[in-house]
This record gives structure tokens, sequence and C-alpha cells, in this order.
């Protein structure tokens, strides 16, 4: 298709009359996609749109600068339509893909932090040339109430991916996306389900505690490569570790060739240049130290860390959290905060700087876990990835 079918496809799509009793959340709109696919190289993929794109906590209609998308409320209709016009639908498409512009459900700071930027994508990169433009699709383009997880009407279900289907299949034939990541068991049954590409499971990651084990997949659509696994990033579920772990194994399995062996000092320079940051020196001597400790040798550079090849140190931007005790570790089985359950040995650096939660040199400050984003943030400051201020411990 050339680029006016592709827009008329999506325009047919947004016309598409309600479906029926199928538990659509009232003034909501079809979801075509979270940011522009037309100048995305990489994509996310979800069931269906959550209810919080449309409602508030309470279940009230989000207003004035607290929406995120056009609902019908902005284009002055009722709850009970049968469907949008063209010029309603042009609306309903341009907020679609202009969201990532405004105010983004916090649910997506966890895919940004954990599976794009491994391979360097992003959903706000806009005009950056060095960061790929990613865009966020679901099975399912209407928001349901209940989730989908809790609709108990199996038809409802099967008419409601029967009937985006199709839209689906056109979206992953005519964006040419490079990379598609599947978000979650569910995510990953309906796509091999409804057969749009054959997925071979390659391995697992620790799940929650590392009680249970998530699968990894890989396979293709086309010439999209395709990544899937069982756990659910958005899940409160899941454990810092458990998100680190999938990040590793997406910056890995992403990269050419087999992971690189270096030396302590190589392996930090070359993490901090891939984040474009520096570790102090006085990190540098601890992490020195606690590697003689250990008698460590040889380092990989993971994507959300640096760790020694036999897995007992992992050395993060503003801490290190290791199996063993080592000078200086306190262990955080002793308190309630401990996000890394393997590896509960921790010590904090001075760290990096950033910008806003992040923004302050931490001097040394231990950082809090914003419990959406299981990003360390300074304490007392807002935080970058909820908007909410984190107390300190």
């Amino acid at each position: 298709m050339n680029s006016e079918e592709i827009k008329k496809r999506v325009l047919e799509r947004v016309m598409t009359p309600y479906p029926k009793n199928s538990h659509v959340v009232p003034y909501s709109t079809p979801v075509v996609s979270f940011g522009n696919p037309e100048i995305s190289t990489v994509a996310t993929l979800g069931i269906n749109p959550s209810s919080r794109e449309f409602l508030d906590d309470g279940m009230n209609l989000l207003s004035g600068s607290e929406k995120r998308l056009v609902d019908t409320e902005v284009l002055g209709l009722s709850t009970e339509i049968e469907s949008l016009n063209a010029e309603q639908a042009e609306e309903v498409i341009k907020g679609c893909f202009d969201y990532f512009q405004t105010k983004p459900y916090k649910w997506f700071s966890r895919l940004e932090e954990y599976v794009l930027s491994p391979v360097n994508a992003s959903y706000r990169s806009f005009d950056d040339i060095n960061i790929e433009q990613a865009c966020h699709l679901d099975l399912i383009q209407w928001a349901t109430d209940p989730v989908w997880r809790k609709i108990k009407n199996k038809g409802v279900k099967e008419d409601l991916l029967e009937s985006d289907l199709e839209f689906l299949r056109f979206q992953l034939t005519n964006y040419k996306f490079k990379k598609l990541f599947l978000n979650g068991g569910e995510v990953v049954k309906q796509f091999k389900k409804l057969g749009l590409a054959k997925l071979t499971e390659v391995g697992k990651t620790s799940f929650q505690s590392g009680k249970r084990k998530s699968s990894l997949y890989r396979g293709k659509y086309g010439d999209t490569e395709v990544w899937g696994w069982g756990l659910n990033v958005g899940q409160n579920e899941i454990t810092l570790s458990n998100l680190e772990d999938l990040s590793n194994w997406i910056g890995d399995d992403s990269a050419d060739g087999d992971s690189l062996k270096f030396d302590l000092s190589q392996a930090i320079i070359a993490y901090g240049d891939s984040r474009k940051k520096k570790y102090p020196s006085n990190d540098i001597s601890k992490m020195t130290t606690v590697v003689e400790e250990f008698g460590l040798a040889k380092f990989e550079v993971k994507a959300k860390f640096v760790r020694d090849v036999d897995d007992i140190l992992h050395i993060h931007p503003d801490m290190l959290v290791a199996r063993r005790p080592f000078e200086g570790s306190r262990d955080r089985r002793l308190t309630d905060d401990n996000p890394y359950p393997n590896y509960p040995h921790f010590y904090q650096l001075s760290g990096w700087s950033n910008t806003g939660s992040k923004s302050l040199e931490s001097k040394g400050i231990e950082k809090v876990i914003c419990p959406v984003s299981f990003v360390g943030v300074l304490p007392d400051v807002v935080c970058d990835y909820c908007e909410e201020i984190h107390p300190a411990k």
C-alpha cells in the first residue's frame, strides 16, 4: 500500500461501529496506536488499551488537561454513539499519533526503561537521529472495563480479537517495523493463536523472587524481528531484578555476536560510554577494592549494569549489589527494601548525575525505588517517571 492507502485504512478502522455488549469504556474512542507508527521503526505490543487512558482512579472520565487521548466528550458527542464520521476519526488519529507529546500513562515508563532502552529506541525520540522512534500497538484497539483478564465471557474476548485481527495484521505488514516486542504471556499466546508468526522458546528468565520462570521467545513477522516473554512488564508482582534480567536479555539478544569480556577498567568505561556518563573516582576506587576482595577478573557490559562472568557482583550506575557480603556492604534482607533477592548485599555509590528527580548529584544519598518504573530515584523530589514524591527511608 502507498501512504494514502494506509491512511485511508486507518481512517476506516476508527470509523468502524462500536461493538455491542463488549465492555468498551464509555466515552472512549478506538486507539489505533500510541505514538506515530508511520515514523516508527520499533513497536511494542499489548492486549488492549488500559481504561486509565480515558478514566481516572475513581473510574470517572478524565477532564481538561488530564486527558491523554481524544474521547467522545472532546468530540462533543454522547457516550451512546454508533460510530465516528471521517472528521471525528481524523481528530482521534491525531490524538493517538501525538500521544507521547502529552501526558502518557505511567505504565509506559517501564517499557521505555527496560524494553526500548536496551535497543536504543524511545517513544519520545522525536528528532534525535541517534535513537530509533518507537510506538505501541495493541491486539485490540478498544479499552475495556473490566480490564481484559477480568472479562469472564470468553465469547466477548474472542469477538474482540477476531474483529481487530486483520487491522493488526495490516499494521504489522505496512509499517515495516524492524523490531517488535510482545509484552506478556497473554500477548504471546494470542499472537501465536492468531497465526501472526511462529515463535520459538529460546530460554527462560526469573519471575517474581526467582521462584517462577518466564519463557522467552523469538520469531519473525516478514522482515520484522520479534521478541516475546511471559511476564508482563506492567505487573506489580514482578521485581526490579526480573525487569533487569529481561532488559539484559533483550540487549544481548539484539546485539551482534557474543558478549565481550573486559577487565574492570575497560568494562566501566564501556558502560559509561554507552550512557554518555562517567563514574567519579571515589566510586571507581570502591569498585576496585570490592573486585580485589572477591578475586574477580573478567566482566560483561549488560544493558542495565556491569557484572563479572561468575555473576557475583553487579555494578549499577549508583550502587553495587552482590551475592556475598563485602567490606562496607549492607544486607537488605534485614529490611523490607530488597529489590534484588539474589543479590542482597548492597553498597550505595555516589552515582551519576541526571535530570529531574535524578538531577542532583546523589552524593551518597541512598536512592528509593519508584514503584511505577522500578528505577532508583532520589528521595523527596518530584519523580521523573510517575510525578510523585517518594520519601526517604
